[in-house]
């Protein structure tokens, strides 16, 4: 390994993500913005002027533009750092590659969180404890193809239990933003309201950004066109998304067998529990599953 690789890697682990520069060629970056446009039409035709994600891509894509979606995560300088930093069985997922857009009308905010312990409902919390911190899971990686600065993010948070403050902000579940998925439902009455509600921007972008910065440590990750952050998704982080800021930007995660089985048991944890009743919220600070976990983290 590289000592440049090496680096990366270091910092990887110690700040739970890494910038890598200028990834992708000027051509393709290109051939990939005109595609995004179809993609931004489908999913606001889809699924309403506020969304904010279209996934996954591969089903609203012809041959040609698949062609183009495994150049983007097939590109020699991703292979090289994801197989340097995480290691040479991790693999970039075509089957979960996204994309993330700007709301029409109104900034968004989603809540903070950490993802599948505070985004699923009726997760397994001692399951997620076991694993938050092993390399093999949580990873996912964000091409941009405009500056995109709406992902926030609490450096080094990935590598430990939440702290007295942070569970003090969020002492339950599910974690409430200004502006969350209700915001988002898919109906023409919703996006003739929020096209008629554009007086209220000024408000709500200052309720968004106040969400954002009431996490201590809250720091806003900056990617210039062609960039790529790999990233622990067990990381405290949100997206702040403004209409004024046009947003085209690849999603995906970077999968291990163990990781696709894990999700795997997981999910069918959480259908069988769905046909015995309603999913419920589990508290992420139990102390037969919290305590334990925190002591690790202090040995």
């Amino acid at each position: 390994m590289s000592t440049a690789n090496q680096n990366k890697k270091e910092q990887f682990v110690e700040d739970g993500f890494i910038i890598i520069k200028d990834c992708i060629p000027d051509d393709l970056l290109q051939e990939l913005r005109v595609l995004s446009e179809k993609y931004r039409k489908i999913a606001r035709r889809s699924y309403g002027a506020q969304t904010q994600r279209l996934q996954p891509l591969e089903r609203y894509s012809e041959t040609a533009e698949k062609q183009l979606l495994d150049a983007l995560i097939s590109l020699p300088i991703l292979q090289e750092i994801v197989a340097s930093v995480l290691s040479q069985h991790h693999h970039i997922s075509m089957d979960y590659l996204g994309m993330m857009f700007e709301p029409k009308y109104l900034p968004y905010c989603m809540p903070w969180h950490r993802d599948w312990r505070d985004n699923c409902q009726g997760i397994d919390m001692q399951a997620w404890y076991d694993v938050y911190r092993d390399l093999d899971f949580f990873n996912q990686i964000n091409c941009p193809l405009y500056q995109d600065q709406s992902l926030w993010v609490v450096r080094g948070s990935h590598n430990r239990m939440d702290t007295p403050e942070e569970q003090a902000l969020f002492p339950t579940r599910p974690i409430m933003a200004p502006y969350n998925d209700i915001e988002r439902k898919t109906n023409r009455l919703g996006d003739f309201l929020n096209f008629f509600r554009k007086k209220d921007y000024a408000q709500r972008e200052s309720s968004c950004l106040a969400h954002c910065n009431m996490m201590p440590q809250a720091e806003k990750v900056v990617l210039q066109p062609g960039d790529a952050l790999l990233y622990r998704n067990t990381i405290w982080h949100l997206g702040n998304y403004m209409p004024n800021e046009k947003r085209a930007t690849f999603h995906t995660i970077v999968t291990t067998d163990r990781y696709k089985e894990w999700m795997y048991t997981e999910k069918t944890k959480l259908y069988e529990q769905q046909d015995k009743g309603p999913l419920t919220w589990q508290d992420p600070y139990a102390q037969e599953t919290f305590a334990s976990h925190e002591l690790s983290d202090q040995l």
